[in-house]
């Protein structure tokens, strides 16, 4: 027992340290995520493969690492100009020693990347976060799933306390004590973006729900009554009300924040859970969950700022210094002129100081678009790996709904449903940046694909 249980509780430490402690901060904050990965592996020793579809999961993961790898290898000037046409127009542009002819530096064998400290930085994170998901993977697998669902939802429900207090008492201050270096920052909760502490929330709500359904259907009366104000007292134990409460934080929280991609985001994978329990054609106590998310809207309707939200989604197509149209035009220029192996993981604020056509009172440190800044920063050498994990994972995610007859479905489809959230809101954003949303989609990508224990099948 004491061994199932102490891999949890370091995965959770791990997710509270990513996003409490060091949440408030881009880089830095990687490098105690980055330990955290080796000492959570050294506490449960990950296993990988499987079935087929995670054997092809796992090899598309590591494909992706190797040709990330192959950016920061010295190459020969002849065969790096074949590969990347352009770096030598980049260079002329950016290197003060790209038209000194003969000189030494101009032989000498450079990486594909802009940036080969940056690019070498993310990889180690990036690795960091694969390992972490397959020693979650790993630990559920030997139980510790509801622990790791409470410990989510116990941090979901602390975190949007302390934003929703933060907001409200001292807006430009993380804390409230604590102001962030970047300038314009505008920190919510315990990190300085607000659209990337909503990634986090709409990673960590449909986990909470999904648990809360589990927990529902698990201890649902046995006997088909007709719904009724005495049977959802009956429901409504204390977990069943903390966790409820956790939910209408979180998503009260998320609302607070404004983000117009969070909130569609939150929209399109609450249809896909829909849908995903629809093809189950298991309703059982839908109706208690039904007065559950009423009354979460309640709290929504009386507390949500609509008016704001109604502001941001009408800067979605803003032609301004910062609009995300001149973004992404920018992009794809960087993608269009490196379509083969990229500038470079961690390359793209590099490329940027050439390629921003807009007022350079800042330089763009990210696309606000996760597939774009793939494509810029990584070329086909990433995508292709890249495509083909995300194929590789939806059908691992399909086999193991499929054979999955336990509660534990329902906290399966709920950590699915946020790995879609976190994809859709992808075509806004760039919030997998921030380490401590990395580290909880690789927990929620880990609850979607574990193996059901037998002690895992009735949750509590």
């Amino acid at each position: 027992m004491a061994r199932r249980v102490f891999p949890a509780l370091a995965v959770s430490a791990l997710v509270a340290w990513s996003l409490f402690a060091f949440g408030s901060v881009y880089r830095w904050t990687a490098w105690p995520t980055m330990i955290g990965a080796v000492l959570l592996a050294l506490v449960e020793t990950p296993r990988f493969g499987g079935t087929r579809a995670l054997r092809r999961f796992d090899a598309a993961l590591f494909l992706f690492l190797a040709a990330a790898a192959m950016q920061i290898v010295p190459l020969p000037p002849a065969l790096r100009d074949v590969l990347s046409p352009r770096l030598a127009a980049f260079d002329a542009l950016y290197r003060v020693d790209a038209g000194l002819g003969d000189s030494p530096a101009s032989h000498a064998a450079r990486p594909l990347t802009l940036s080969p400290e940056s690019t070498a930085y993310v990889l180690l994170f990036i690795a960091s976060i694969f390992l972490i998901f397959w020693t979650c993977r790993t630990t559920l697998a030997t139980g510790g799933a509801r622990r790791l669902a409470r410990a989510v939802s116990w941090l979901g429900l602390a975190a949007a306390l302390i934003a929703i207090v933060q907001r409200a008492l001292s807006p430009g201050l993380v804390y409230g004590f604590w102001h962030p270096l970047e300038d314009g920052a505008q920190p919510f909760g315990p990190i300085i973006n607000r659209n990337h502490f909503a990634t986090w929330m709409i990673l960590a709500l449909p986990i909470c729900l999904g648990y809360l359904a589990a927990h529902a259907r698990t201890h649902r009366s046995r006997r088909p009554l007709p719904f009724s104000f005495v049977r959802a007292l009956r429901m409504a134990n204390s977990r069943v009300l903390w966790l409820w409460a956790a939910g209408a934080m979180m998503l009260l929280a998320v609302t607070l924040t404004a983000s117009r991609a969070a909130l569609m985001s939150l929209a399109l994978s609450a249809g896909v859970g829909v849908w995903l329990r629809r093809r189950r054609r298991d309703w059982k106590g839908r109706w208690t969950l039904g007065v559950y998310a009423a009354l979460a809207a309640i709290v929504l309707l009386a507390w949500a700022n609509f008016g704001a939200i109604v502001l941001r989604l009408d800067e979605f197509t803003a032609a301004g210094p910062g609009g995300r149209t001149l973004i992404w035009r920018d992009t794809i220029a960087v993608a269009r002129d490196f379509w083969l192996t990229g500038v470079g993981l961690g390359g793209y604020q590099t490329a940027m100081v050439v390629y921003q056509t807009t007022m350079r009172e800042y330089i763009f440190n990210h696309a606000h678009n996760q597939y774009l800044q793939l494509a810029a920063e990584g070329g086909l050498l990433l995508v292709v790996p890249a495509g083909l994990a995300l194929a590789a994972f939806a059908l691992a995610a399909t086999e193991r709904l499929r054979h999955d007859s336990s509660p534990m479905w329902n906290l399966r489809v709920g950590a699915l449903t946020g790995v879609v959230a976190v994809a859709v809101q992808s075509v806004w954003e760039c919030g997998l940046i921030t380490p401590a949303n990395g580290v909880l989609l690789a927990v929620a990508a880990a609850m979607v694909l574990h193996r059901v224990p037998p002690a895992e099948e009735t949750p509590s």
